[in-house]
């Protein structure tokens, strides 16, 4: 049995991935922990409920939600380094996302057997841990370095995202991504072996069927953690007053205040009563809200490279 430490960048329930990650290695017999980052009331609560049911633990190695202590610290910390970065191109690990400092010291007490990362920050956290002598696996949930539309790119370190990801596909073992089509191009990219691939998939549940569809317009499901633009949204939209059939759009994730506006402008005149916005739910409920649809919607662009 080996101890194994997953590190992500946020809250567990926004994080199936890693969940799913988590209660495999557990099945098969590991001590499993898992630590994030918490800056949402809400979603913290929705963690805890989540790990009632869970054979591994959770620990939120920073937590900034509202009322704590480290709030404003952690925000300016993070301002602080965005501008660092676009004025003399200094870089820290604030620029990546928030706790990586964190992450890494926890990392450092509990010394698993592997620890595995997840996100951008934890790409310097894996980076560190491995000049030190630990032993570190990577998930590439996204191809980070070319998970940005181009419009973002200048304000982002992405070649320095680029050295961490070379860096953990070289001296890691442990490598996984979630399709084919990213371990063929994130291996010939970096002249690399292919990582493992592991499918972001569900076990085989039986799911209720759509209700009857008579008296019903047709229901297009589309599901991500953030609604906003670059991710396909625009043509669906643009293509909607184009349908002979009525339908009506299911969205499911979260839309941010910043991005409220741009949806709404996208949103064809005469069809914002056939749009709807639903928020996230935890990984075990969302076959159940997928089976409750007609479509699903898979809208991947060109840029950033759709390799997933």
């Amino acid at each position: 049995m080996a101890r194994i430490l997953i590190l992500i960048g946020g809250h567990l329930c926004t994080a199936p991935r890693p969940q799913k990650e988590a209660d495999t290695l557990a099945a098969a017999g590991h001590e499993v922990m898992v630590a994030g980052v918490w800056f949402d009331a809400e979603l913290a609560e929705r963690d805890n409920v989540l790990l009632a049911e869970k054979a591994w633990t959770f620990y939120p190695a920073l937590d900034f939600r509202p009322g704590q202590r480290d709030r404003i610290g952690v925000r300016l910390q993070a301002t602080v380094a965005r501008r660092l970065y676009r004025r003399l191109k200094i870089k820290t690990p604030a620029l990546l996302g928030y706790g990586g400092r964190r992450l890494l010291r926890l990392a450092q007490t509990i010394n698993a057997d592997l620890t595995i990362v997840h996100s951008e920050a934890g790409l310097w956290v894996g980076q560190r841990l491995m000049r030190q002598g630990y032993s570190v696996g990577v998930d590439f949930e996204d191809w980070f370095s070319q998970d940005l539309l181009p419009s973002a790119r200048q304000a982002r370190p992405t070649a320095w995202i680029a050295e961490l990801e070379a860096a953990l596909l070289r001296g890691c073992s442990y490598r996984l991504v979630p399709s084919q089509a990213m371990a063929e191009a994130i291996a010939a990219h970096y002249r690399v072996t292919q990582p493992t691939v592991v499918y972001n998939v569900f076990p085989q549940t039986k799911t209720e069927q759509p209700q009857a569809r008579a008296h019903r317009n047709l229901r297009l499901h589309w599901f991500s953690q953030t609604i906003g633009p670059g991710r396909g949204l625009e043509l669906l939209f643009e293509a909607l007053p184009y349908l002979t059939q009525p339908v009506d759009v299911h969205l499911r994730g979260t839309c941010a205040p910043a991005n409220q506006a741009w949806l709404a402008h996208q949103i064809p005149l005469g069809w914002a009563n056939h749009v709807h916005i639903h928020p996230t739910v935890p990984n075990g409920e969302l076959p159940a809200r997928i089976a409750e649809n007609d479509v699903g919607l898979a809208l991947e662009q060109t840029a950033p490279p759709a390799v997933t």
